[in-house]
């Protein structure tokens, strides 16, 4: 409600202009997990760790909207 009140968000043809993404972030090799490790990536039988974030970009307003971080 604080945001309502606060300012309007900007709008194309009544819609909010979203871009999302997922990409992968590389940690060390170390950590061996279930939640982590990614095996068979870009065509390589060597697995490696990484965890997997998505974002949510508001294209008009030049703001991240969400994001969420797995692994």
């Amino acid at each position: 409600m604080f945001n309502g009140r606060t300012r309007k968000p900007k709008l194309y043809n009544g819609y909010r202009l979203l871009a999302v993404d997922g990409s992968k972030l590389p940690i060390t090799s170390k950590i061996k997990d279930k939640k982590t490790t990614i095996q068979n990536a870009n065509d390589s039988d060597k697995p490696f760790s990484a965890y997997h974030l998505n974002t949510s970009y508001d294209i008009l307003e030049y703001t991240y909207d969400d994001f969420i971080l797995q692994g």
